[in-house]
């Protein structure tokens, strides 16, 4: 079986945290990549199958910087892939998701995860990505926008260190729909691994455990085995 990567850019993206006293990364949010240099839904699912592995491009923010985020959006780095639909009136439902990975000991790599178990998707699910903390993925692309499940009264109050503080909190419970009002014009570094349904496949489910792989982009032809 083939590997398609979703959501990897075909030119470098500059980590906006590469080293150093830095702030610049995501935090108690859902995100999914709704454009990636000028095209849309980079993570949308093609057909019916699995996801099988995803990978990340991490930051290094200083030992001072890590404490702070820390202790501002309760714990170490930690990601989690999700698995979304589109709804009714810009709602997002979420489906499946990854157990969570903790990768302050991957900063400034490129990590892989293999799903023990892989997730079920559908044509035309999204495969976003949560932080229920922080992760130093953010990175500058142009004609990139992603969108985050924040819903603010106020659209302006999108990115606000307050608001985001006080408001924004990642898409969590499966089954339960979200509006994600707030984008943001640059990229997330992340991508994830599908491979087509084969006839008599079965399907996948939540809470799935990774396993490091590696820290290449690329996967052999054949995927990964669960």
């Amino acid at each position: 079986m083939k590997t398609k990567v979703l959501g990897r850019s075909s030119g470098p993206a500059r980590n906006l945290c590469p080293k150093g006293n830095c702030r610049q990364v995501i935090v108690r949010v859902t995100t999914y990549q709704a454009q990636l240099n000028g095209k849309r839904g980079p993570t949308k699912v093609p057909r019916d199958g699995h996801i099988v592995a995803f990978g990340m491009d991490l930051g290094q923010p200083s030992k001072m910087s890590r404490k702070s985020l820390a202790r501002d959006y309760g714990g170490k780095a930690t990601a989690q892939l999700a698995i979304l639909n589109k709804q009714r009136k810009g709602r997002l439902k979420l489906l499946r998701k990854s157990n969570d990975v903790e990768v302050e000991r991957f900063l400034n790599e490129q990590p892989r995860y293999a799903l023990k178990q892989p997730l079920r998707v559908n044509r035309g699910d999204i495969v976003g990505l949560t932080t229920p903390t922080w992760l130093p993925t953010l990175g500058k692309k142009d004609d990139s926008i992603w969108r985050a499940s924040q819903n603010p009264d106020d659209p302006d109050q999108c990115g606000r260190t307050r608001f985001l503080k006080r408001e924004s909190r990642p898409h969590r419970k499966l089954g339960s729909t979200r509006r994600y009002r707030c984008g943001y014009r640059n990229r997330i570094l992340y991508w994830a691994y599908f491979v087509a349904k084969r006839d008599g496949d079965g399907g996948g489910g939540g809470g799935n455990r990774a396993t490091v792989i590696g820290e290449q982009p690329s996967l052999p032809s054949g995927g990964v085995k669960p």
